[in-house]
């Protein structure tokens, strides 16, 4: 009977992928011996002189990212860790009757992939989709690409003539993000 065991090398040798996420091969590979023996290196340092280009991350060209956008009661940021802790996340509201006055909501996004510097944010909302009313606009800053920027945006007295589908868009510098809606139930 034949063994179809493989060791631990020859399992790493066959996932390893090269710096372009391309299947790398066993000859492109070095080779550098030490304490635990003849090993492979999966990411080797460019050598100078090669084409390899340094990336600058607070110039990358990129549209931002929403990672994430919810709606809560309130946002507890811890002081000695900086955590963000939302209380009572919803995502629609229901009333009795109408008019109906919300008072108070706080808007929670998540943002990356924003280049460095100055930008705004615009956050717009109605029942007719093709005419949202804008709700927030803030400017905000960008440290580079790389980092998340977390955008708290409290919302008091926010009224709803009518139960429905409030069409919501999401802005970055004049650019959608985001389009969703906020269910209003009666």
């Amino acid at each position: 009977m034949t063994s179809h065991r493989i060791t631990a090398a020859e399992s790493v040798a066959q996932a390893m992928t090269n710096q372009c996420g391309y299947c790398a091969s066993e000859s492109s590979m070095p080779h550098v011996s030490g304490a635990y023996g003849r090993c492979k290196m999966i990411c080797p340092r460019p050598k100078p002189g090669s084409n390899s280009a340094q990336v600058d991350p607070t110039h990358v060209n990129s549209k931002p990212q929403l990672l994430a956008w919810l709606l809560c009661d309130a946002v507890h940021i811890d002081p000695s860790s900086g955590k963000h802790t939302l209380l009572g996340v919803f995502s629609n509201i229901v009333a009795k009757r109408f008019p109906v006055t919300h008072p108070h909501m706080v808007w929670f996004m998540v943002l990356t992939d924003v280049a460095a510097g100055s930008h705004a944010m615009r956050i717009s909302m109605g029942l007719d989709p093709t005419d949202p009313k804008p709700l927030i606009e803030r400017p905000f800053e960008s440290q580079g690409p790389l980092n998340r920027i977390n955008l708290i945006s409290e919302i008091h007295n926010l009224s709803f003539q009518q139960p429905g589908e409030y069409s919501i868009l999401i802005e970055i510098d004049d650019e959608p993000l985001l389009a969703t809606s906020l269910t209003v139930a009666g």
